[in-house]
């Protein structure tokens, strides 16, 4: 078979099955190898996402545009261990058909299996708003885990954690800034991985302009030296950085 012939043999097979996409740019702090729950679609599953209610949100789990490609050191505080991670988009909260600006901390931040409390926060990450435009100021936001199944967590189930949120801006008279923010938590489930998708907008005259979107993901648990919190005795099993060898191209940004 000539070149010719195998380029339009191939041609043909990718009309009929679908055909791995091909490496690109990479998204900021992103990589072209990703382990499997920061994938957590399948083409059809996209092709098939609907919005969530009037939020623009979509109504399944996102790719991340940021993720932590190396492990999040376990650190501690006065009360607790945790990992945190934390991004700002680059550009506007634009996602595709749906979505904003999604954020994911899972395997490749090396995410521990021991943790037993969870906080989401998704904040506005563009320029601080003045007190006229505060009302003006709009964010939508929904949580996602990838949910353990056992103890291993070789098994996982994707599911919000919460439920979708969207609201205006506040302005604080005590801290002269406008407060904008929603706060998704869990206690009760253990994570492979978590995941935020963000739209941050203003309403500019009668134009609604997508602006820039802040996470912060924390998992934690009491280190055993406060009166309320106690060390968990629940092993945590041996996870690598990466635990899979699927690849996705992370989404670009418009």
């Amino acid at each position: 078979m000539n070149l010719s012939a195998a380029f339009a043999f191939v041609a043909t097979l990718c009309m009929a099955l679908p055909c791995a996409a091909q490496a690109g740019p990479i998204a900021a702090g992103g990589v072209g190898k990703v382990a499997a729950p920061e994938r957590p679609y399948t083409l059809q599953e996209a092709t098939n996402m609907k919005k969530l209610s009037s939020f623009g949100l979509c109504d399944a789990v996102q790719n991340a545009d940021d993720l932590p490609t190396q492990p999040v050191p376990v650190q501690e505080d006065t009360c607790n261990f945790y990992q945190r991670f934390e991004a700002n988009s680059v550009g506007p909260s634009n996602g595709g058909s749906c979505g904003g600006y999604t954020v994911a901390f899972g395997p490749m931040g090396d995410l521990k299996l021991n943790w037993k409390r969870y906080r989401i926060d998704a904040t506005w990450g563009d320029t601080p708003l003045t007190q006229a435009q505060c009302g003006q100021e709009r964010l939508a936001a929904v949580a996602w885990g990838a949910r353990c199944l056992n103890d291993a967590c070789s098994d996982t189930q994707w599911e919000k954690i919460g439920t979708p949120r969207s609201k205006a801006g506040t302005w604080s008279t005590n801290q002269g800034r406008c407060v904008l923010s929603h706060q998704f938590s869990n206690g009760d489930k253990h994570y492979k991985t978590l995941s935020v998708d963000i739209i941050a907008s203003l309403k500019e005259g009668a134009q609604t302009v997508r602006k820039r979107a802040h996470a912060v993901i924390r998992a934690e648990r009491g280190n055993a030296k406060c009166a309320n919190t106690t060390l968990e005795a629940r092993p945590a099993p041996a996870q690598a950085a990466s635990t899979a060898g699927a690849t996705y191209q992370p989404r670009q940004k418009p």
